[in-house]
């Protein structure tokens, strides 16, 4: 049998290391990391020592906690009486108990009210509920409640007719204002809407003849209401001329009318004023003389009005 002789790409000398990498391979046969790593590894992994309320006593603390905040709300939220035994164990999220067949249902109307000797006894069956496991709520909050009630109801007889009275007097003061009222306002549209206003006068000629230009303003309808003359009066209530006009003055507002003579001296003071077929006097007039000039004035209600009736006094009206 022939031997091959090796050719170039064979080579039969060992390489430099190889005898040593083959002692480690053979050394590591199986391939897992060693038992110290292990250990370091599961050390760390260990949970930690936690403090004396993390660990099992999360849950329960959590919900001790939503379940005391549940029945602070419904202590606040709930009548006293209405809260049963069965709604409170729904509401906290325990096993439904017994229905108390007294509290079953609310009422259907409201309680009426009790006298001030009742109330110890509607508080009792709120004990009764409190031993049954029932929330009620502290005594301070239905305590308060009635004794506003008592309260309200020793003071309201004694105050009821005292404020029936008041609100009485107020209403016959409140009607007798409103009465005077209306009747200055009327007094006032009567007396605007039927007098006749003299707005200038102009005085010219000579003492004892002067002639007077007279300006009007009145709220003239035709002949069944319009100004029908205006006169020159002295201080003490004397007629001492008087021009009487023969129609109205409808679509002539103001208008001015001129009279004469006046037998007057210069320092001589008169009223000028005017006079309403319907109305009478009451307008506006003027005061003073020739030498100091006229000043608007109102003279007294009562002035002189006896002067309607003296001539000279109109005959008609022409339109």
């Amino acid at each position: 049998m022939a031997t091959r002789k090796p050719t170039d790409t064979q080579h039969t000398d060992p390489l430099p290391g190889e005898d040593e990498m083959a002692r480690v391979y053979r050394a590591a046969a199986q391939d897992a990391p060693p038992a110290s790593q292990d250990a370091r590894m599961l050390a760390k992994a260990k949970p930690k020592a936690r403090g004396p309320f993390g660990g099992r006593w999360a849950i329960p603390l959590s919900t001790t906690a939503v379940i005391v905040l549940s029945l602070g709300v419904l202590m606040l939220l709930s009548e006293p009486g209405v809260l049963t035994n069965r709604d409170a164990s729904v509401l906290m999220g325990t096993a439904a108990l017994p229905e108390t067949p007294a509290r079953s249902a609310a009422p259907a109307s409201p309680a009426p009210t009790l006298p001030a000797a009742e109330a110890p006894a509607k508080t009792q069956p709120a004990l009764s509920e409190t031993a049954q496991g029932v929330v009620a709520p502290p005594a301070a909050l239905t305590a308060a409640p009635e004794a506003k009630k008592t309260e309200r109801t020793a003071t309201a007889p004694a105050a009821a007719p005292m404020q029936r009275e008041r609100k009485a007097e107020e209403r016959v003061t409140t009607a007798r204002d409103d009465a005077r009222a209306k009747s200055k306002l009327a007094k006032e549209a009567g007396s605007m809407s039927v007098t006749a206003d003299v707005i200038t006068v102009q005085a010219s000629g000579q003492p004892g003849a002067y002639q007077f230009n007279i300006g009007i303003r009145s709220p003239d309808k035709g002949c069944a209401q319009y100004t029908d003359w205006w006169e020159v009066v002295s201080t003490d209530g004397k007629l001492l001329y008087r021009r009487v006009l023969l129609h109205s003055h409808v679509d002539e507002q103001p208008f001015t009318r001129s009279g004469g003579p006046v037998p007057i001296q210069a320092d001589t003071v008169v009223w000028v004023r005017a006079h309403m077929n319907t109305g009478g006097y009451g307008g506006m007039a003027f005061k003073g003389s020739v030498k100091i000039g006229f000043k608007q004035a109102m003279p007294e209600a009562e002035f002189a009005t006896g002067l309607a009736k003296q001539p000279p006094l109109p005959e008609g009206c022409d339109f």
